[in-house]
């Protein structure tokens, strides 16, 4: 027997280059679809923000608008009352009212 150490030599799997082709497509396809979901997901963001900026002018307006009627209520009821006073001849109950017959 001779003390000779032989070198073995192993084989690497080098891998088959389709593989390899195919491993890298997916990768790419993987990037192309998270920078258009991503695009996607920040119009989403410009939409809700700018419904969001909607929401609270239209909630200002609301509020101009019932502040308006319950401003102006008053006011109606007083158009109301001087209306019926002066063309209907309404008079309220216990009122005298004196009518001038002299002419002019």
């Amino acid at each position: 027997m001779s003390n000779e150490i032989k070198e073995v030599k192993t084989k690497k799997y080098k891998g088959s280059i389709l593989l390899k082709i195919a491993l890298i497509c997916f990768a790419i396809y993987l990037i192309f679809i998270l920078i258009s979901q991503q695009s996607e997901v920040n119009k989403k963001k410009e939409e809700y923000l700018a419904l969001q900026n909607e929401i609270a002018f239209q909630e200002d307006v609301n509020k101009e608008i019932e502040y308006s009627i319950e401003k102006n209520a008053a006011g109606v009821d007083e158009y109301a009352e001087e209306y019926a006073r002066s063309e209907l001849d309404y008079v309220k109950q216990g009122e005298k009212v004196f009518v001038d017959i002299g002419g002019n």
